[in-house]
């Protein structure tokens, strides 16, 4: 009985956190689509322009960064790129227009996971935690965190290539590149999600055996 209360309790209070990210995506999404719908390009070109982060690499000309490894573990290096975030304002309007659609759909898919988290965490006080419910809601967060696995860096991409466009960088090049972007870490977490709903279901499957049989 005791382990039942603290189950329940404990899931509780990890819904309530998961409620208030929710509620702090939530006015986020909202703020950046009403942006997007008030500064959209065709009746509001002049809209103000954001100070807004964009992920960009550099490629150092050969001796173009002094570094001395006399003291250090290596014998020679050689500074391939350099990973970095640079704030700007987009002089082309439907530039920034765009950054705001890409984190309206950034916004969106952490919602939804959030959303699917809580609704799986509210299933447990009540003993349903191995349900086919929650199978398809672990699987639904699986497939979401693959599709941010590659929309994240896709959109950076393309953000990142429109604020780059006809800039020069003297003493390398100013780079982007998909696959840079690219952490597999995220696809490979939402693959072990979508294997975990399985578990789940299969889990599902058992228990309602176990109650025919009983």
């Amino acid at each position: 009985m005791a382990y039942e209360i603290n189950r329940a309790h404990g899931a509780r209070w990890l819904a309530g956190l998961l409620g208030l990210g929710q509620i702090r995506v939530g006015i986020a999404a909202v703020g950046a689509l009403l942006w997007m719908l008030i500064s959209f390009p065709v009746w509001w070109s002049d809209a103000p322009r954001l100070h807004l982060p964009v992920h960009i690499g550099i490629e150092p000309d050969p001796g173009g960064f002094a570094l001395d490894a006399s003291d250090g573990p290596f014998r020679t290096w050689d500074l391939d790129r350099i990973a970095g975030e640079m704030e700007v304002e987009f002089a082309n309007p439907w530039a920034q227009w765009l950054f705001f659609f890409f984190a309206v759909q950034e916004f969106v898919i952490v919602f939804l996971v959030l959303h699917f988290l809580r609704k799986i965490l509210g299933s447990v006080p009540a003993g349903e935690a191995f349900s086919t419910t929650n199978a398809k809601r672990l699987r639904w967060v699986g497939a979401l965190l693959i599709i941010e696995a590659l929309f994240g860096p896709g959109a950076s991409t393309l953000i990142a290539g429109a604020a780059l466009r006809g800039v020069e960088f003297a003493g390398g090049t100013l780079s982007v590149d998909f696959f840079k972007e690219f952490g597999a870490g995220g696809l490979f977490t939402g693959w072990i999600v979508i294997v975990l709903s399985e578990v789940f279901r299969q889990g599902a499957a058992m228990k309602r055996e176990q109650q025919l049989t009983i």
